[in-house]
């Protein structure tokens, strides 16, 4: 069963860098797409600052991730730094 909905799993496969690849450059996506796929891994809704989502995760605590619900697409950065940390 994968960790993310369809559409985040295919966002991911083309993000995470493999052994002997160069990463490719990172899609556009939509926050809410995002929010979805941490929600479907386990992370829940704690708090809410403004367009600033923070999900925790319930079995681990100190997992945490901010994701921001701005009306435009994440800029590649922001959205490397989140997959990368719960990569």
């Amino acid at each position: 069963m994968p960790i993310f909905p369809d559409s985040a799993d295919k966002v991911l496969d083309r993000t995470l860098p493999r052994p002997g690849r160069v990463s490719p450059k990172l899609p556009a996506i939509r926050p809410r797409l995002l929010a979805r796929a941490v929600e479907h891994a386990g992370f829940v809704l704690r708090n809410v600052s403004g367009r600033h989502h923070r999900y925790v995760h319930p079995e681990d605590p100190a997992s945490w991730t901010v994701v921001p619900m701005h009306n435009r697409d994440l800029k590649p950065g922001t959205l490397r730094a989140i997959l990368h940390k719960r990569a």
